[in-house]
């Protein structure tokens, strides 16, 4: 739902206030109807990870959501290279996103070009969280393509070591991510002490 705070999420599906037959209208039309009451004025969508967003659902927050500023997109299975790389595009403003790892992505020739348009079409990009995996090439293509990055959020993701070393070298992090990096080297220290007694 759409509130004062331009903000429409979508992570939980049901109402105790609005009675609304989800099936019978589809996802894309809900879409459709909430954005044209707001005229373009949402700034952050946050969607449920079990939710399938197709090619139709991105086109229409792309053209419809030209001021979005927060994107928590966690399942992209259903969403082309293609469409993804035109809406990144348009989301100029783009500041914050959430996306799945790399192997959520089928289809997709090569996820570095997905990193280079927010680079290069959102230059107030400043946070990037990650849901499910952190593997070492997702790390390096971070590392070597968010020079501006200040917020790595990875919680309850799955990673390696050479993905944390490769964290530790991203020196522009800040806030939240600082308590990430000790975390990081606490875990290496106790990992290693493990192995060792081992």
């Amino acid at each position: 739902m759409a509130s004062s705070d331009s903000s429409l999420s979508l992570q939980v599906l049901r109402s105790n206030f609005i009675r609304v037959n989800t099936r019978a209208q589809g996802l894309s039309e809900a879409l459709r109807i909430v954005i044209a009451c707001v005229h373009g004025n949402i700034t952050s969508i946050i969607f449920h990870p079990h939710l399938c967003i197709k090619d139709e659902d991105v086109n229409l927050i792309a053209k419809g959501c030209p001021h979005l500023k927060r994107l928590v997109l966690p399942c992209w299975n259903l969403i082309s290279e293609v469409t993804m790389r035109n809406a990144i595009k348009g989301w100029t403003e783009l500041e914050s996103m959430t996306m799945p790892e790399f192997s959520q992505w089928p289809g997709y020739s090569d996820p570095t070009f997905i990193m280079l348009d927010i680079r290069e079409y959102c230059k107030s990009f400043s946070t990037l969280k990650v849901m499910g995996c952190y593997p070492e090439l997702f790390a390096t293509t971070a590392l070597l393509v968010f020079r501006g990055l200040k917020v790595l959020s990875l919680r309850c993701c799955k990673t390696t070591l050479q993905a944390i070393v490769s964290i530790l070298g991203m020196r522009h992090l800040e806030d939240d991510t600082a308590f990430e990096k000790q975390s990081a080297l606490f875990a290496l220290a106790v990992s290693d002490i493990v192995l060792i007694n081992m």
